[in-house]
């Protein structure tokens, strides 16, 4: 069978030995691949194809098929439709893609809930005021867009991966890596308002610079790529180590404003570009290769025998302070 109609899209159809002789493939969404077709896209996921009347997430004739997601869904934005889209569903969903060809603006006017990720490789996704994302996965790649600038919390089971080549303004970004295993931090080298780890079940691992208002940890396990900086104005670690991921390689922190340090064990940490950390709260351990860290003095007591040329007699206790 031959298909050459200009149609670009259907949606919930099985096809087989179908094919496409139209010039360009035909997006299929929640398909039946039956095999022997030609030129077809099959995508398991609602795919944008911007047809409604408004740009509403909600609005089903914006979808193919013309059926709006639902509940436990994957999304899907790319060249089938640039239109502007306005995230007005509250919904949870499984995940969300951003592809290539998409070169329209998504605005949340709701929060995003995922259960697997979001990953955005092309078009502009602005975050609405107070607006935030729950998800395991969270990537931007080099062609993507993002927008958080006012009061977004980003909250992450999985890894963050920021590609140093992405457009992003995270002014107002407060990403928590929240998960039960093990997770990676990249924020490529960009700027955030604020990272809270409180993953306290398994290892997260920062594999690039960034630079923060605020650093909080808790119960966490965090090693540090060798040579990448840190650089925060504020930071408050509690119960949390400190490694580096190449040990005796030191990684760097770099600290202006306040500090809250208690019940910390780190090594390898060399903060000599910003203020001297203050860990001598006596609930602090050094790990060694540290710089400018001060865990403050350990009394050591020293006994001197008694001389017994001494009149006096006894024995003399001299207690210093290393």
């Amino acid at each position: 069978m031959n298909a050459t109609a200009a149609i670009r899209e259907v949606g919930r159809v099985a096809l087989t030995d179908v094919n496409n002789n139209s010039g360009s493939n035909i997006t299929v969404s929640f398909g039946i691949n039956g095999g022997g077709n030609s030129n077809f896209d099959f995508v398991d996921a609602f795919v944008w194809d911007g047809g409604g009347v408004d740009d509403n997430f909600d609005t089903a004739e914006n979808w193919i098929g013309d059926i709006a997601p639902t509940t436990g869904n994957a999304i899907y934005f790319d060249a089938t439709s640039t239109k502007d889209c306005t995230w007005n569903d509250a919904t949870s969903f499984t995940q969300v893609t951003v592809d290539s060809g998409y070169t329209g603006t998504i605005t949340t006017s709701e929060h995003i809930t995922l259960t697997v990720g979001i990953i955005v490789g092309d078009g502009t996704l602005t975050l609405g005021a107070s607006k935030n994302i729950n998800t395991a996965l969270f990537q931007l790649d080099a062609g993507a867009t993002f927008n958080a600038t006012s009061s977004n919390a980003i909250t992450c089971t999985g890894n963050i991966a920021v590609n140093s080549g992405s457009t992003v303004d995270l002014s107002g970004a407060t990403f928590t890596a929240g998960g039960t295993g093990v997770q990676a931090i990249d924020f490529g080298t960009k700027t955030i308002l604020a990272l809270s780890v409180t993953n306290s079940t398994a290892l997260v691992s920062v594999t690039e610079s960034f630079t923060s208002t605020t650093l909080t940890t808790s119960g966490a396990s965090v090693a540090v790529t060798a040579a990448k900086t840190i650089t925060t104005t504020n930071i408050s670690f509690t119960n949390t180590t400190f490694t580096s991921a190449t040990p005796a390689s030191a990684w760097l922190l770099v600290v202006s404003g306040s500090q809250t340090v208690t019940g910390v064990t780190v090594s390898d940490s060399d903060a000599s570009g910003g203020n001297e950390i203050d860990a001598s709260d006596g609930t602090n351990t050094d790990g060694g290769g540290n710089t400018k860290w001060d865990f403050g003095t350990t009394p050591v007591v020293v006994t001197v025998s008694e001389n017994k040329n001494d009149k006096a007699g006894g024995a003399l206790a001299l207690l210093l302070m290393r």
